[in-house]
């Protein structure tokens, strides 16, 4: 008989995994799914639920909260984190409470983020200080130079441009 589950000596599991490396270890080689998590209530207000709970002794501020890796091989056999989502808390005091929710992809070895913060959108910034808040380098080639923002509609209409910003004020 295969083994397929592991209790080993150190209180980890192993589900298709004889060595766990982590407190639930899940392996498979083949193209089903990993891991489902079903809730077949009626109730239109219950879904599955996956939490990531930190339950702290001491919380503080700047703690993370939880966070999803994504992890593959590169082609030197070494392990690499493609992009993960994390939350950290920004001030855990009763009813002030607030958070910042990271999500972070790599292009050439560097991360590149995307951060909500109270309510605001940071790309390129890890404190978005506006609603929409991008912060990048400008391209430039030999004739154009480019900013960080592009608003493009590529359909064909009347030729009259239906992209675009508006801005809106009171006085």
């Amino acid at each position: 008989a295969t083994e397929v589950m592991t209790l080993a000596a150190d209180g980890n599991v192993g589900i298709g995994a004889t060595a766990p490396g982590g407190q639930l270890h899940i392996k498979g080689d083949d193209d089903s799914d990993q891991v489902i998590i079903e809730n077949t209530n009626a109730n239109s207000n219950t879904a599955p639920d996956l939490v990531l709970y930190r339950s702290s002794a001491s919380p503080a501020d700047a703690d993370n909260i939880g966070k999803l890796e994504f992890r593959g091989i590169n082609d030197n056999s070494d392990d690499f984190n493609y992009a993960n989502i994390y939350v950290s808390a920004d001030d855990v005091s009763d009813a002030s409470e607030d958070s910042t929710m990271f999500f972070n992809v790599y292009g050439a070895g560097a991360v590149k983020s995307m951060v909500l913060q109270s309510g605001n959108v940071g790309i390129g910034t890890s404190s978005p200080a506006m609603p929409l808040h991008v912060v990048g380098a400008k391209v430039t080639s030999a004739t154009t130079t480019f900013s960080q923002l592009r608003i493009e509609d590529t359909s064909d209409f009347d030729g009259s441009p239906i992209a675009g910003i508006n801005f809106a004020g009171r006085n």
